[in-house]
């Protein structure tokens, strides 16, 4: 459905793009590979279409460490639902970014590392959120005004406090 807001909006864009040609994404690796982190970065907006009234999910991965910072991946992807506080558009941004991005980037890093050094080593996947409340629902595995994101969003709280409890 497209609509004058959609033109606004690829306006918009196409003038930050003409305004910003002259920047270049900076890459750089360097010092001891087992002193670096995946660094998973998250951020929800509460009611971003303005049309839907539905959320939107950011994420972004990168390596990182004393000398490296390596981006990997970074995605947008609307909600399918409609959230009802920022808290639970934050939570599944969280959820979306650590299930399609995050955990599995960490287990090929973990494979990748423990070829090159041949024994096992852990890769820290820290995770990066600016919403206070959850980071505490994250912390916790309890929500109770979000006991319904299990049952219609398929967000597992449990799991994502695993993470947490394990020192990711």
């Amino acid at each position: 459905k497209w609509t004058d807001i959609c033109d606004k909006a690829l306006h918009r864009l196409t003038a930050y793009i003409n305004s910003t040609l002259d920047w270049v994404e900076l890459a750089f690796t360097g010092g001891d590979p087992i002193q670096n982190h995946l660094g998973q970065h998250a951020d929800g907006d509460l009611a971003g279409c303005k049309l839907s009234k539905r959320s939107s999910s950011g994420a972004f991965l990168a390596m990182g460490g004393p000398a490296t910072f390596f981006p990997f991946s970074g995605c947008y992807k609307k909600q399918t639902f409609n959230s009802h506080s920022t808290n639970e558009s934050e939570t599944a941004a969280a959820w979306f970014a650590l299930r399609t991005m995050g955990i599995p980037t960490k287990n090929l890093w973990e494979v990748i590392m423990s070829l090159w050094n041949e024994c096992s080593h852990t890769v820290p996947l820290v995770f990066y959120e600016d919403n206070d409340a959850c980071i505490v629902n994250m912390k916790t595995g309890i929500a109770k005004t979000l006991r319904h994101l299990g049952r219609t969003q398929s967000i597992a709280m449990h799991a994502i406090k695993d993470l947490f409890d394990r020192g990711d």
